[in-house]
């Protein structure tokens, strides 16, 4: 939710989750059917309810007071129920799918291996810090094959995974101005995919930007912020054909607070609510995301 000054030698350890439901669904078009099942018995429409999860481990050691190192390390776990209406809306019961299925899918997901430089700082200019961070993801997490190649073979296939197969480049700027009683802080960060995967897959392109402001009320420990945020991600496709649930523009509002009981630890709690989209196509409805997270630092040179 933050970043602090930088410090040589001090490591910084942060754990943060988040998780959201979501619902979503299509109809049926005849390359979806199901292999081996008459035409008047095919489900008309697919249904998806499904709890999105997400825990990462980031790191950050100072190497010098305008140099860090930082990692990420995620951890994924969605949790999914399927089920499927015929032509009449009614739900099949028992009916079983190559597209979707109650299951649990979890694994890491892509690291992240990057570097902040602290451009400006209020020592150079009163009350003023400017960030730059540039990094890449590295292709650690699990991929799947093309579905729709799958699909239309007749086999079982999976559309959700944390992977993307390929390096993807990040790069992000963040500017804060401090007020006697509160602080002013903007800030965007690209994601850009250049190629396909082994599997045909091209991942989305997401660019993200907003502002905040902060203030701690006058209370010591305590430190409260409002966010408006705008995220775009391109379509990603396989092969050329858009990828279901890709493709989006949203504006986010959120709220945070931070807790800090001591100087070397805090913890904070967040939720944001995507109040307008703008998609392609049918896709998940994403009512809140809420967030929790804790970080603890210790200076390695002491």
């Amino acid at each position: 939710m933050y970043q602090d000054s930088l410090k040589t030698g001090e490591l910084t350890i942060g754990f943060n989750a988040s998780m959201t439901y979501v619902k979503g669904g299509h109809a049926v078009t005849k390359d979806q059917y199901e292999p081996g099942i008459p035409d008047a018995q095919q489900p008309q429409h697919h249904n998806l309810d499904v709890v999105v999860t997400s825990w990462t481990l980031s790191t950050s050691y100072g190497l010098h007071k305008r140099l860090a190192l930082e990692f990420d390390l995620p951890f994924r776990a969605n949790f999914v129920g399927a089920s499927f209406d015929d032509g009449q809306g009614e739900e099949i019961a028992g009916f079983s799918s190559i597209h979707h299925r109650d299951e649990t899918i979890a694994g890491i997901g892509d690291i992240f291996l990057g570097a902040r430089i602290a451009a400006i700082r209020p020592t150079d200019v009163p009350r003023l810090s400017i960030d730059i961070t540039a990094g890449t993801s590295i292709p650690t997490g699990h991929i799947e094959p093309d579905p729709f190649l799958l699909g239309e073979q007749g086999k079982e296939h999976q559309h959700m995974f944390f992977g993307r197969g390929t390096f993807i480049p990040r790069f992000g700027l963040k500017i804060d101005y401090s007020f006697d009683q509160f602080s002013l802080s903007g800030w965007v960060q690209s994601k850009t995919s250049f190629v396909e995967n082994s599997e045909g897959y091209h991942p989305s392109s997401t660019a993200t930007g907003g502002f905040s402001v902060a203030s701690s009320f006058g209370l010591q420990q305590w430190r409260f912020m409002l966010q408006q945020m705008l995220f775009h991600e391109s379509k990603a496709t396989w092969s050329g054909r858009r990828a279901e649930n890709s493709g989006r523009t949203d504006l986010i509002a959120a709220l945070g607070v931070i807790y800090q009981p001591h100087p070397k630890w805090s913890i904070n709690v967040s939720a944001r609510v995507p109040w307008k989209s703008y998609t392609y196509g049918a896709q998940m409805r994403i009512p809140v995301i809420l967030g929790l997270g804790a970080r603890y630092k210790l200076n390695l040179l002491n």
